[in-house]
């Protein structure tokens, strides 16, 4: 089962979340999980699967990169750390009151749907 492990912001702002014991529900061999970015190519795959986000969004920055993401009406940010390899979540400040609605959602989606996504492995240019 995964879990929600909740955080806070350089800023100190309760927006952050991340997922635990995600890679359990990711239809990847071992060998392909232990690749640089597999998960984000898993959250990528979901997200467009359903509508979460856009292609060609990415905003490139020194230390990371971010998806804008929008689902059931909250705005919300996939944030991946280019350099550990570490995927997170984080709300825009009008909707720090929906982070647990949003994390919940998106908890269910990859619990329900995650072994039916169909992978692009070809995303690797936006893991640097």
């Amino acid at each position: 089962m995964i879990e929600i492990k909740y955080g806070k912001s350089a800023a100190g702002i309760d927006n952050f979340f991340d997922f635990l014991n995600v890679k359990e529900y990711i239809p990847m061999s071992l060998s392909e999980l232990r690749a640089d970015g597999a998960v984000l190519k898993f959250y990528l795959a979901l997200f467009k699967k359903f509508n979460i986000v856009s292609d060609n969004t990415a905003v490139s920055f020194l230390w990371n990169t971010r998806f804008p993401c929008k689902y059931n009406g909250v705005e919300f940010e996939l944030v991946y750390d280019n350099e550990w390899d570490i995927e997170s979540f984080c709300v825009k400040q009008e909707y720090v009151k929906d982070r647990e609605t949003i994390a919940e959602a998106i908890k269910a989606l990859i619990e329900t749907e995650g072994m039916n996504v169909v992978i692009d492995h070809n995303v690797s240019d936006v893991i640097k």
